[in-house]
């Protein structure tokens, strides 16, 4: 085989397995979109919640706070807010990947001393989403000047 041959065969090779790389990394990254645009994705109210050793689950009334959670197929951001003066107290967002019942956030900015805590700490959570109810559980993750962890369970009503 001559040299010409030679590189070009080669070259073919490394092109390949650098197409197969980039795509098994994007894949690996990829969002679940029918799953999140048809269940997910959208405007949730926090209902009720039971954080850190908590039994029963609490109900969470729309005053003096309210929480939302915007979802959409890449990226999330949560508010709580006062209704009455409109005044934001408390925000985070960032990125999202979705893999069957499993949701990846990574906080990325936020509002408060929780989001500095939060920011650019992958939290892992086990979701269902049935219907206009969203569930999530997993143990939040806490750097900065706040290391540790909660256990957390939530349940979110879809915003109509």
């Amino acid at each position: 085989m001559n040299s010409k041959r030679w590189f070009a065969a080669n070259l073919s090779v490394l092109l390949l397995a650098g197409c197969l790389f980039v795509v098994h990394a994007q894949s690996s990254r990829k969002v679940d979109v029918p799953a999140v645009r048809g269940k997910l994705e959208g405007t949730w109210r926090l209902a009720s919640h039971k954080y850190g050793s908590a039994t029963a689950f609490t109900a969470v009334p729309r005053e003096p706070q309210t929480r939302l959670k915007y979802i959409t197929s890449s990226h999330f951001i949560w508010v709580v807010y006062d209704p009455k003066t409109k005044e934001l107290q408390d925000s985070a967002g960032g990125t999202i990947v979705v893999n069957g019942n499993v949701l990846k956030e990574t906080p990325q900015f936020g509002l408060g001393e929780g989001a500095k805590d939060l920011r650019d700490k992958e939290q892992t959570f086990d979701i269902k989403v049935d219907g206009d109810t969203y569930r999530q559980s997993g143990t939040l993750v806490f750097g900065g000047q706040h290391p540790g962890s909660m256990k957390l369970e939530e349940i979110w009503e879809r915003v109509k």
